[in-house]
């Protein structure tokens, strides 16, 4: 699925749901959401980590989910992108060159196939 597409469908649902959220009430919510994000991985990742107990009851299930969390973050940044004119694969490709990603993926994989071998 590319970003093109979930770009699309975010802007379908917003108007779908009569959602007219300014850039302001968007960036809120996206930071809001990180914010969870982070709290669902220390929650996951980190032993010492104390969360609210509200945080630990069974209806806060999905808010201990990073990936979630992740689905939440995606929805905001796409739709601020969309109120603000953003094309994020294009930025994303400007941001990062193919040759940049190569060496990224390659350098990745490599560090995975030393991991394997030490098994």
């Amino acid at each position: 699925m590319s970003l093109i597409y979930l770009q699309g469908e975010i802007a379908k649902l917003y108007k779908l749901r009569g959602y007219n959220a300014g850039p302001q009430t968007l960036l809120i919510g996206a930071m809001e959401e990180l914010g969870e994000l982070a709290e669902a991985i220390l929650l996951t990742e980190c032993e010492d980590f104390k969360p609210s107990a509200k945080k630990l009851s069974p209806e806060y299930a999905d808010a201990r989910d990073p990936a979630h969390e992740v689905g939440d973050c995606i929805t905001y940044l796409l739709g601020l992108c969309n109120v603000l004119g953003i094309e994020p694969h294009f930025e994303w490709r400007r941001k990062i060159p193919q040759q940049s990603f190569r060496e990224i993926l390659d350098a990745h994989n490599i560090a995975k196939l030393h991991e394997l071998e030490q098994e």
